[in-house]
């Protein structure tokens, strides 16, 4: 038996509402009562389970009018400087002192940031940053900020890659505010959609800066031209699409600098993405064999296929079709230049008269 004070708090979702009313609680043979809405599936009150679904729709319009509403309160608050967010970026904290929720200078973090940036300007890869920050055993924003505390993994009290690029990138660090970078897809859904960044709302000098325009473009070039030659050298036709063989997950590419005989030359392999976690076996396997095997078989198979009977069959019955359907394009088109040229004909004529009429 569920007993609710009203409808709206069984849900306000009238297509969900409906549902359980209708379908599920019917089929479990659960007994449902909104004591105010005066509804109770086990009793046969038609008047009650007629209003029912309307009182559904209402509802869910409230909720709809209320999402429209703060939506509304919430851009108009970055609109006017305030950080609204749940937890603020890494190196900052909210003034609480502060009803425009400020952001301040967090002491700890903000060391950790400017270091962060120094290394990578002078030449550190975002893993070798990583590597130093864990052994030094400085918490990473996750960990600092107390957020997913509920729900952790093993990377959880770990520096990664991606947190650090994160860093690197954010104009926060330069005094900007950016916010309504993102939007919900519906009041009913919780996935959010990225925003163009012409409709960002952006409040310049809203905070202390951490990082100079100077160093923040400097790593916005080095990031440029790492990522120019990551495109132009180290594509994978495969990537996304093989699976490792003793665990299922997916394999990663990587292409390592190998010296021979004084000669630098870059090399391609695949691996296991979990085999750093110490999950599946390391084992680095040549990338180009793998890719010229896989072509090989493609091709040998296509070629089989292409040499049956079956095939010719239909290459040429498609090639009968496409040569039907030209001819009857040239066909039309050519009635339509007849055309065309009649009533051009017409048209001067009919010039030709009146101008003869003005005469």
């Amino acid at each position: 038996m569920v007993i609710t004070k009203d409808l709206s708090r069984l849900g306000r979702d009238y297509i969900k509402t409906g549902f359980y009313i209708e379908n599920y609680f019917p089929e479990k043979n659960i007994r449902y009562v909104a004591l105010l809405d005066n509804l109770d599936t086990f009793e046969d009150n038609s008047s009650a389970s007629d209003i029912t679904p309307f009182k559904a729709v209402l509802n869910d319009m409230y909720a709809k009018d209320i999402s429209k509403k703060i939506r509304s309160v919430c851009r108009q608050k970055r609109e006017n400087g305030q950080y609204i967010s749940a937890y603020p970026p890494y190196g900052y904290i909210k003034d609480t002192n502060n009803e425009l929720s400020h952001l301040i200078v967090d002491d700890y973090a903000s060391h950790v940031v400017k270091r962060i940036f120094e290394m990578y300007v002078n030449g550190m890869s975002t893993y070798k940053i990583c590597n130093i920050l864990n052994s030094e055993n400085i918490e990473p924003p996750a960990v600092h900020l107390k957020m997913n505390l509920v729900h952790r993994s093993e990377d959880y009290y770990k520096w990664r890659p991606i947190s650090v690029q994160k860093i690197l990138k954010n104009e926060v660090y330069l005094g900007k505010l950016l916010q309504g970078k993102t939007k919900k897809l519906s009041y009913k859904s919780k996935k959010k959609i990225d925003l163009p960044k012409e409709v960002w709302i952006v409040e310049e000098n809203a905070h202390e800066p951490l990082i100079t325009e100077e160093t923040f473009s400097k790593v916005q070039q080095i990031f440029q031209r790492k990522y120019n030659t990551r495109n132009r050298n180290r594509e994978y036709l495969l990537k996304g699409i093989t699976y490792c063989h003793n665990c299922g997950n997916k394999l990663t590419f990587v292409t390592k600098t190998e010296k021979y005989k004084n000669t630098k030359y870059e090399r391609r392999y695949v691996i296991c993405s979990t085999a750093n976690k110490g999950k599946c076996i390391k084992q680095y396997n040549n990338y180009d064999k793998l890719e010229k095997e896989i072509l090989d078989y493609i091709r040998k198979v296509c070629i089989l296929n292409t040499n049956n009977d079956t095939y010719k069959k239909v290459i040429l019955k498609k090639k009968n079709d496409t040569t039907e359907i030209v001819n009857d394009y040239l066909s039309h088109i050519k009635i339509l230049q007849e055309k065309t040229t009649e009533l051009n004909k017409k048209v001067e004529q009919i010039y030709n008269d009146r101008l003869n009429r003005c005469n």
